[in-house]
């Protein structure tokens, strides 16, 4: 019995050794993200070997869809989900702290807009022969909501206040009518002579009578007329008298001057 003991011992030495199966499963720090906003994915693994290195992808996805999507971080660079397996994150077990940041990519097909979508992660480790493993998924996945960001308010600045500066009033340019009428002139009233009719003595000649009034009337008519008539052609000629006097007179001083001084040479 003894010996028995020790040959199964020495077999199980030789034998290589059996590994585990690999999984994963996942939780997520938020729910509900706005845009590219970052979610935190935290794995629990199972069936790793302490050393051992794998690549590592998170990939977003509606239900009932394999159309992934999404971004993840793998240093300094961000890895879509459809890229290289060598272009994903690489971590090895045992100095990994089982964290992963992931993002939504818009402009990728498999993004529908806002709405409820799903988060996974799979992984690639190295077969015995030194290749790598088709794509391994998490045990589980989590859900994730995706809402659009709001429009970006554009800033417009204030308008500046228009300085109000005084308008000058412009008066109204007065209006000179002239009038095509000319003036009247307003005649100037002249003293009408006013001739009484004196009644005559009525005598027993009508003849003799009628004509002592007619020549009565026409000696008053002849003396208002002598009150009326205008002086002024009477000075007009007076003054055309002096003048011609005048003239007269100096041609005949002139000459008489002139004989005078002839007659002395």
């Amino acid at each position: 019995m003894k010996e028995f003991l020790i040959v199964l011992l020495l077999l199980f030495r030789f034998v290589p050794e059996c590994f585990a199966s690999r999984s994963l499963s996942i939780v997520e720090d938020k729910t509900v993200v706005t845009g590219d906003e970052l979610v935190t994915l935290t794995a629990s693994l199972s069936g790793f070997t302490t050393g051992e290195n794998i690549y590592m992808k998170a990939a977003m996805y509606q239900d009932g869809s394999t159309n992934y999507f999404g971004f993840t971080q793998n240093g300094n660079n961000w890895v879509k989900s459809g890229d290289s397996i060598t272009d994903q994150r690489q971590i090895q077990i045992g100095s990994w702290d089982g964290s992963l940041l992931v993002k939504s990519d818009s402009g990728d097909s498999g993004y529908k807009g806002e709405g409820d979508y799903k988060i996974k992660v799979g992984f690639y480790y190295f077969t015995s022969g030194g290749n790598l493993s088709s794509v391994q998924w998490s045990t589980n996945s989590v859900d994730i909501h995706i809402n659009e960001p709001d429009p970006t308010a554009t800033s417009v600045p204030p308008s500046p206040t228009p300085t109000l500066s005084p308008t000058p009033v412009r008066l109204p340019t007065p209006t000179i009518v002239l009038s095509n009428t000319p003036y009247a002139v307003k005649p100037t009233k002249q003293p009408v002579s006013t001739i009484s009719a004196t009644p005559l003595p009525v005598t027993g000649v009508l003849g003799i009578d009628e004509s002592f009034a007619t020549a009565s009337s026409y000696a008053s008519q002849k003396e208002n007329t002598k009150e009326h008539t205008s002086p002024l052609p009477l000075i007009c000629i007076s003054i055309g008298l002096i003048l011609v006097v005048g003239c007269c007179g100096t041609i005949g001083y002139l000459y008489v001057r002139k004989s005078n001084f002839l007659h002395l040479e």
